[in-house]
Formats: structure tokens, sequence, C-alpha cells
């Protein structure tokens, strides 16, 4: 039989090549029998005292000197001392153990809100959506109308128009990114951007007053109370037309290149409000807003803000609405301290609507040359980017 050590956490075993001392309990049912059983201190299974057996053994290493006829006093003493030790270094653990778990809890969610943010940042690059979050509510959205595929699936489809939407990449680069055909992508583009357009107009909402008003933000309401629109009108560069007609319809003088041009109005808070239907570049600004239909959201009081090109102060007059523009220098030397001072409030507030033309023009399609095949849904494209825009946070708090 192997001699070990009876004590509770000792792990001393009797080895022939290192000899160890041990120890038998006293036989005698005496005084310093029961003081060896008290220092040990250990239960049976149900709770009752120990007694040891004929082979159990004590190691010197819980004596503080050779066991004698006063073998009793040193043997509790070092028990006790040994049973303390043990019982501090098991708390120490406990803690220790408890600490580790803590910190593993706390970087597994670091790492799950870094991973979650990367996603979000990787998302919001190649689709202009802020969040994967709002990404899944879209798709459940426009699950139903978007066009089916053998090949993909209803995220892939999305992904691939917002991908077209955000990035602008070429037909064929996005057939190698979905291991598709081209024909497949042309097809998904052609059907996709209309349903999505007409699923997606009611993100694009003319408010009510009384929500105006009560969202209104405190730069509007100190200078401009009334203010329920501001508006712009930006090109969008488009290639040559083949037929002479639409060429000399589409050139814009200011940008010296052949454009389409739309309408944008923005509500205080930067929402977009209402977007045009696409107009040549040649068209002026006042006959946009006067064909676009802008006009027939006006109500009477209502202030709408517009740069000096929208020469349409007589028609919102008819409606009972302001026009506010920057002061012309026109017929004058220099403008007055008085008009100085007007046009650059107007400024301060109207850059608002700069900004979110900026917005729309992040989605690249926007920005850059749009090919002659995508000008058919260019209506289509500029509602759906305007949508997008408007999922994001708002401009003006």
């Amino acid at each position: 039989m192997v001699v070990s050590c009876c004590v509770i956490g000792c792990t001393n075993r009797y080895n022939k090549h290192n000899h160890k001392s041990f120890y038998r309990f006293p036989k005698k049912p005496d005084q310093r029998r029961k003081l060896w059983i008290a220092a040990i201190k250990r239960r049976t299974l149900n709770g009752q005292p120990w007694e040891p057996a004929d082979h159990d053994r004590v190691c010197h290493l819980h004596f503080v000197t050779e066991p004698s006829t006063s073998i009793h006093d040193s043997c509790v003493q070092k028990i006790c001392d040994l049973r303390k030790e043990t019982q501090q270094l098991y708390a120490e653990l406990g803690r220790l153990q408890e600490e580790n778990l803590r910190l593993a809890t706390l970087l597994n969610k670091q790492h799950l809100e870094q991973q979650v943010i990367e996603s979000d940042r990787k998302l919001q690059f190649h689709t202009g959506i802020p969040s994967v979050a709002i990404f899944l509510w879209l798709l459940s959205f426009v699950e139903c109308v978007l066009p089916t595929s053998r090949v993909m699936s209803s995220k892939s489809v999305l992904l691939c128009v917002l991908m077209k939407l955000r990035l602008n990449l070429q037909h064929q680069d996005l057939a190698y990114r979905f291991n598709v055909s081209l024909t497949t992508i042309s097809d998904i583009l052609n059907q996709g951007l209309p349903r999505l357009a007409r699923k997606l107009c009611f993100l694009i909402q003319w408010p009510e007053r009384e929500y105006l008003i009560a969202n209104m933000p405190h730069i509007f309401k100190v200078s401009y109370p009334r203010c329920s629109s501001i508006i712009d009108c930006f090109e969008v560069f488009i290639q040559r037309p083949g037929k002479l007609t639409a060429r000399a319809q589409t050139w814009s003088n200011y940008k010296h290149n052949n454009t389409i041009k739309f309408l944008v109005s923005i509500t205080p808070t930067g929402a977009i409000s209402f977007v045009s239907k696409a107009f040549g570049g040649r068209t002026s600004d006042k006959v946009i807003t006067l064909r676009s239909g802008f006009l027939d959201n006006i109500q009477y009081g209502d202030q709408v803000l517009a740069d000096r090109g929208f020469l349409i102060s007589e028609d919102l007059a008819n409606r009972g609405a302001t026009l506010v523009i920057p002061s012309f220098t026109k017929g004058k030397a220099q403008l007055s301290a008085k008009e100085v001072e007007l046009s650059r409030r107007i400024a301060h507030v109207r850059i608002h609507v700069e900004r979110a033309i900026e917005r729309l023009k992040n989605f690249n399609i926007l920005s850059s040359n749009m090919t002659m095949h995508m000008v058919p849904h260019a209506d289509s494209v500029v509602t759906i980017c305007s949508a997008l825009c408007n999922l994001q946070p708002k401009l003006v708090m």
C-alpha cells in the first residue's frame, strides 16, 4: 500500500528515493489522539467526525519538531497554520478566477462591439446605409418587390443595387463580385431600381406644419421661425447624347457639360422633403421650380429659403408665402450694411441644403458621369438615394 499524508491539501507520498518521515496516530484513545484528530479537522461524507484508520499517517511537514511526548502542541500548531494558509490560497485563487472571468467577459464584449462597429463601417462604405440593423430592416421591407433570381438571394440582390448606387461599379465588376453573368446584373438593375424607388418614396415626405414647429432647430427659431423649406438645384454629369436635340437640352452653360438637373428641398432639420424629376441641364431654376410641382406643397405663411437664381417671389406670394434670398448688387455700387448682414444670416442657414446635396453626391453614381443606359433610371436613382439619406442621422440639431 502506498503511504500518503492524510491531511487535506497535502500530496506527500512515500518514495524510496526520497525518504520522508510519516507518523502514525496515537493508538490509545487519550488526549493526544483527540488533539491530532481535532487539528486535522476532517469530516466524513455525511458530516460526522472523522476517525483515522490504522494505515493513516501524517507527514513530517506538519510538525515543527520531531514527534515526542509533547507532540500534540507542535502538531496542532503546524496543522492549524497549514490549514489557514490553504484556505487563504483557495480564497485568493477564487478571487483570481472571478477576476479572470470578469476580464474575459469584458474583452469578449469589447471584441463584439468592435466587430459590430467594423461591420457597420464596411456596410456604410459599400452601400451608404449607416448600420447592419437598418440594412436588415430595409431588406425585410423591400424583399417583396426585389427582382427574383435563381443564382442570387434577396440579400445579394439588394446589396448589388445599393453597391451600384454607392460605388458606381461597372456591371462587369458587379458580375465578378457576385459570381454571376453580366446579363443577370443588367436585369436586376433594370427591374430593381424602379421597384425600389416606388417602395421607398414614402421616406421623402413633406411634413405637417405642427411637426416642423415642434422640431425646429434653435438657429431657425431665432431667424426664420416660419421656414418650411430650403431649396436648391444640383446637376449630374451624363455622357454626351447621340441625338442633337437631347444634346442641346442637356447642355449646361454653368457646368460646360451635358447634365441633368434636379430640384431638392429640405426641412429645417436637414431631411429631404421633396425631389423633382430630372430636367435638362439648360433648364433654369425658376422653370424647374414651377414645373416640378414643388409649389403645390407650399401653405399660407410659409417661408422658403433659396439662392439668387430662384426668381419665384411672385409665385410664392400668390400662395401667401414668402421667398427669402440674398440681396442683389444689380444697379448698386455695393450692398448696404443691413443687406450684407441679411445675406450673411441667410447663407448661415441655407448652407444646410448644400450639406444635404453633399450627402446625395456621396453616392458616386450622382457624382460621376452617368452612363446613357442609366439615364432612363435617373429619377429612380435620385429617389432611392434621397430615401437612404433620410435614414441617416439628421443634419441640424
